[in-house]
């Protein structure tokens, strides 16, 4: 696929390309630190999926999304681990 391009790094520092989508399966001490960059890399109208946030770190994770203008749209629970999709507009 040319269209998909994967590169090791800290987090989103460094990247300037815009996405329609941006996923994320890490730790949620982790994700809360990538909420502000995924913001500005979003295009309009994209969507953020941050997966496997455990109920205890829920509230975080909610939190720092909503500091950088990231508000939830829809929510699904597996087994205790939440994954919420959000989107820029």
């Amino acid at each position: 696929m040319e269209n998909i391009h994967v590169a090791p790094g800290d987090l989103l520092k460094g990247v300037e390309i815009e996405a329609d989508v941006i996923v994320a399966n890490i730790l949620a001490d982790i994700l809360i630190h990538l909420t502000d960059d995924a913001y500005r890399l979003v295009k309009d109208e994209g969507y953020l999926i941050m997966s496997g946030i455990i109920r205890d770190k829920w509230d975080m994770v909610r939190e720092s999304a909503e500091v950088s203008w990231i508000f939830f749209l829809e929510t699904h629970i597996i087994q205790g681990s939440g994954t919420p999709v959000s989107s820029k507009n």
